[in-house]
């Protein structure tokens, strides 16, 4: 989440002046599946003009993409939508995993 919360201060915030708000969400979709929510009140950007949302250009951001790709299977990954003037939502889809506490 670290690249993630980075990005968006970095890109997200720097232009709009005023208080910042980054929102860090997690919840169970189903019980197999956790999404984690980074979201921002930065600029935004327009995801059909920019390859940000295609091609996640940022080195951390891309390698927590290829990184939850190669752990966990192709349905899960790394999400961006975005609206200019309105901020950004990444949003991390990974299974959820259980621990059971040692009963010996």
């Amino acid at each position: 989440m670290q690249p993630i919360a980075e990005n968006a201060i970095i890109h997200g915030v720097t232009d709009i002046g005023g208080k910042v708000l980054i929102r860090i969400k997690a919840y169970a979709k189903n019980e197999y599946t956790l999404v984690i929510e980074i979201i921002d009140n930065g600029k935004g950007f327009d995801t059909k003009k920019s390859e940000k949302a295609d091609t996640l250009s940022g080195i951390g951001i891309s390698n927590v993409a290829d990184r939850i790709k190669l752990q966990y299977g192709e349905s899960y990954g790394l999400f961006i939508t975005s609206l200019v003037g309105q901020g950004t939502c990444c949003r991390l889809i990974i299974p959820k995993q259980t621990y059971e506490e040692d009963k010996g």
